[in-house]
């Protein structure tokens, strides 16, 4: 490990001891940092002019700003998790999961199941999802089987610095982290055991990756990856999809939407469709929710 890695980590570990509202007072200034470099602004504004054609230029400008706002919050919750304290994450209340039972009996009745992901609200949470569970019922996963699916960022030097933000609440990270390439062979090695698998679903294809038309998510022609849908019908996992709705500054929502008990019974097709039409839906409800500097659409 290198000594940027370190100072870096130090740096981070140091900042992440703030209370969560000061963490949003450091947001507004990194906000005004973007709009004044204009990070991505082409890429923000051609995604949103293009999803909501309808709307004029103000109101798109509107929902850029909101966006950025979104933005600058999601990087300080990211250094708020660092600090590695189970009890102070969960006193916060940052994240609640809306309908823990539902996952509770996926978990229970399907041979394994796949949960596919979306870039709206602070993804970097998805693995801490035991911090986030209140329910007076005893959770029925833990970190042995709930493994979020993740794609490694091409700089080394990133890539240690957000597997500390991801993995800092959980203490199993070989189980809770896989990058997508080892995926497979990870599921394979837990054939017959439960699992909780949440795969990403709305980026591009990666390249190399074998692109799939899906038809138009928000109002654009779209091409999908469906590797989590495709294991999910070999294996005859139930799907479901979830949604991390900012629904105020400092407060998650959680929601998971069962699409089927036996994914084997459908086509990738149909459950990929399903999943786009249930994103689309929370996209529109909340726009600012969503990861619009992202290169979704490529021509």
């Amino acid at each position: 490990m290198g000594t940027g890695v370190k100072l870096m980590r130090g740096v981070l570990k140091l900042l992440s001891l703030q209370p969560l509202k000061m963490h949003y007072f450091w947001s507004g200034l990194f906000k005004s940092v973007m709009k004044l470099t204009r990070y991505r602004r082409d890429v923000v504004m051609t995604n949103l002019s293009r999803s909501f054609p309808e709307k004029k230029y103000k109101e798109i400008s509107a929902l850029a700003d909101r966006f950025y706002s979104n933005l600058a919050d999601i990087l300080v919750e990211a250094v708020f998790f660092c600090r590695g304290n189970n009890e102070v994450l969960r006193a916060s209340h940052l994240v609640e999961m809306d309908n823990p039972q539902l996952l509770n009996e996926m978990f229970e009745s399907c041979p394994g199941v796949v949960l596919l992901d979306s870039h709206c609200g602070n993804w970097e949470l998805t693995g801490g999802v035991l911090n986030y569970y209140y329910s007076d019922v005893p959770a029925s996963f833990n970190e042995q089987t709930f493994t979020v699916v993740y794609k490694k960022v091409s700089s080394p030097f990133w890539g240690k610095i957000m597997e500390d933000v991801r993995c800092a609440q959980i203490s199993d990270r070989d189980n809770c982290y896989v990058e997508s390439r080892n995926i497979l062979r990870y599921m394979l090695g837990r054939k017959g055991e439960r699992h909780i698998y949440v795969f990403p679903n709305d980026q591009a294809p990666y390249r190399g990756a074998r692109p799939h038309p899906i038809g138009k998510f928000m109002n654009q022609e779209t091409m999908s990856m469906e590797g989590g849908v495709n294991v999910a019908v070999k294996m005859g996992f139930g799907v479901a999809y979830m949604n991390l709705d900012r629904e105020s500054r400092g407060h998650y929502r959680w929601r998971v939407e069962k699409i089927c008990d036996d994914a084997s019974a459908l086509t990738p097709d149909v459950i990929t469709r399903r999943y786009y039409d249930l994103l689309e839906a929370d996209i529109r409800r909340n726009p600012s929710n969503y990861l619009w500097s992202h290169k979704r659409w490529k021509a």
